[in-house]
């Protein structure tokens, strides 16, 4: 699942918790699920700064996972990850949750 994030945002769609039900049901009922969590960010402006909103993208989206019951041992925090949007930066600017096994 991925969720897309306006130019220096870190807000989640009010929809999230609905659209990751599937995945934190999944985390939350089998003891050996993972799910993992990666922030991405285009290339434009300071590399510092970019890195810094990629992981607070990614936090929004574990704090979300955890508070909905997932146990913190069981999210993986993925290094954020620069990425090229081609014509459209909104393919940078997303966070990927998927599951692990």
């Amino acid at each position: 699942m991925q969720f897309y994030f306006a130019a220096n945002k870190t807000d989640l769609p009010r929809s999230a918790a609905r659209d990751l039900k599937r995945i934190i049901d999944f985390g939350r009922k089998d003891p050996q699920a993972k799910i993992g969590i990666s922030g991405y960010h285009d290339r434009r402006g300071n590399a510092e700064a970019n890195l810094s909103l990629a992981r607070r993208r990614a936090r929004a989206a574990r704090d979300l996972i955890a508070s909905a019951g997932v146990p913190a041992d069981r999210i993986v925090m993925v290094r954020p990850q620069a990425t090229v949007g081609g014509d459209n930066d909104r393919l940078a600017r997303r966070v990927d949750i998927y599951p692990i096994r």
